[in-house]
């Protein structure tokens, strides 16, 4: 989750993510949830 979150602050800066090409990084755990978590980035403090 902490390797999510600072892909979502890296995006909202306008910065490049990089891409990470290993093993660890395939599974389903490393993915982006797709079920909504309440979250709404329009509504986060700057």
């Amino acid at each position: 989750m902490e390797l999510i979150n600072l892909f979502k602050v890296r995006k909202r800066l306008g910065l490049n993510n990089p891409t990470i090409d290993n093993a660890l990084f395939s599974t389903n755990m490393v993915k982006i949830p797709v079920i909504p978590t309440g979250y709404n980035e329009d509504l986060d403090l700057n």
